[in-house]
C-alpha cells in the first residue's frame, strides 16, 4: 500500500492533501471509507517517519477546510515515484483528481484554475492514441482536451490580472497547441 499512497500522492503535486489522496485511494482500494482512511492515515505516518514526506505545519491552499497538508521531502522523490506510474493510469489519476478538484472548488475554482490546468494537461498528456483508456473516465478526449484549454485560458487571464505577462503568454501558448491539436484530430479522423 506503501507504493500505492506515494503513487498517488505523486500525481497531486509536490505538495498533497490527505483528501485528494484518500479519493484516489477510493478507486483502488475495495474496502470501506473507513477501512481506506485508516490505512491511508497509517501509511503515511510511516512514510513521515521514513523520511520521504512531511506534513507541513503552514497553512496551505487546499480545496476542503481544514486537511493535513503533505509534501515529498525531496523533488526528486516525488519525480522517480511519478515516472515509474504507468502512464494509462497517470493520465486516469490525473483525470480523476482534477474532477474532485473542480467538485470541491465549485464556486472559487479561479484559486485552483493552474492546478485544474496542469491536471487536465497531464491527463491528455499521458493519454495517447496507442494507450487503452480505462473505462472509469466520465468523458472523452475531446472533452478532456476542451477542459485544458478552458482552465488553461482562465489561467493564462488571471496572470495577465496580475501582470504576469510571461506566464499569461505560456497559458495562452499552450491553449492555442491544444486548439491546433484539435483541430489537426479533426482532420485526421474525419
Amino acid at each position: 500500500i506503501e507504493k500505492r499512497v506515494l503513487q498517488d500522492a505523486s500525481i497531486i503535486g509536490r505538495t498533497f492533501w490527505l483528501s485528494g489522496l484518500l479519493e484516489l485511494a477510493a478507486s483502488h482500494l475495495p474496502n470501506s471509507t473507513e477501512v481506506t482512511r485508516s490505512a491511508v492515515l497509517q501509511t503515511l505516518d510511516s512514510l513521515v517517519q521514513r523520511d520521504f514526506i512531511v506534513e507541513t505545519e503552514k497553512p496551505a491552499r487546499s480545496p476542503l477546510e481544514h486537511d493535513r497538508v503533505f509534501s515529498f521531502k525531496h523533488v526528486l522523490i516525488r519525480d522517480v515515484v511519478y515516472n515509474n506510474i504507468p502512464r494509462a493510469r497517470r493520465s486516469q489519476a490525473h483525470a480523476e483528481i482534477a474532477l474532485w478538484l473542480e467538485e470541491r472548488t465549485s464556486g472559487r475554482s479561479e484559486q485552483f484554475v493552474e492546478l485544474l490546468a496542469y491536471h487536465y494537461q497531464q491527463a491528455l498528456a499521458n493519454w495517447s492514441a496507442t494507450l487503452e483508456m480505462p473505462l472509469q473516465l466520465p468523458f472523452s478526449r475531446a472533452e478532456l482536451r476542451s477542459r485544458a484549454i478552458h482552465y488553461l485560458t482562465m489561467a493564462g487571464d488571471q496572470a495577465l490580472r496580475s501582470y504576469y505577462t510571461i506566464r499569461a503568454i505560456q497559458a495562452y501558448s499552450e491553449a492555442l497547441d491544444l486548439l491546433e491539436g484539435s483541430n489537426v484530430d479533426a482532420l485526421t479522423l474525419g
